[in-house]
């Protein structure tokens, strides 16, 4: 399994980084035009691209203030350090915080998933941002190898035991006659 007490701890650490980009006033910049899920996709690519100085622009006046291009870039690596190459979005869902709306990516990283949560204000800026681990793994739906031929076998759902330690399962069994 994947080192996760200094991978919790690194994440925690650059979390705790962002937070306090969250602590001070500072002046308004102009709202974004799009939609958050879309507008957090564009982040993640020019993350991922290394292109830090673009990325910041997303950020609203406090994040921008405590969180520069050259810090972005430092965090950034960190997680990658930790979790692995960036390799893509796996699902997005959002979330509505009083007058914030979150967008949690889970991503997929070479060594593990995380979910990356993007806080948006009123203006669709971004003003919080988090690295978390995954909390579920995404997984693609089953897709039977090209040699599997269903037509010479057939399956049944059977449960081994019982009770409190039942166990479910496929029963899967080649047609036609034995050996």
């Amino acid at each position: 399994m994947f080192r996760k007490k200094p991978m919790l701890a690194s994440l925690l650490m650059v979390c705790l980084l962002f937070l306090a980009a969250c602590t001070r006033k500072t002046e308004k910049l102009p709202p974004l035009e799009g939609d958050v899920v879309e507008l957090a996709s564009e982040f993640l690519v020019l993350l991922a691209a290394g292109d830090y100085t673009a990325a910041v622009a997303y950020f609203d006046a406090k994040m921008q203030k405590e969180l520069p291009a050259a810090t972005l870039q430092e965090a950034w690596e960190a997680v990658q350090l930790q979790a692995g190459p960036y390799e893509g979005e796996l699902a997005q869902k959002t979330e509505k915080l009083g007058r914030f709306q979150a967008v949690i990516v889970t991503a997929r990283f070479a060594f593990s998933h995380l979910d990356i949560r993007l806080t948006f204000d009123s203006d669709r800026r971004i003003a919080g941002l988090y690295f978390l681990p995954a909390e579920s793994t995404v997984t693609a739906e089953y897709q039977p190898p090209t040699y599997a031929l269903p037509a010479k076998y057939s399956e049944k759902s059977v449960t081994v035991g019982k009770g409190e330690w039942a166990l479910p399962g496929t029963l899967t069994v080649p047609d036609g006659e034995g050996p």
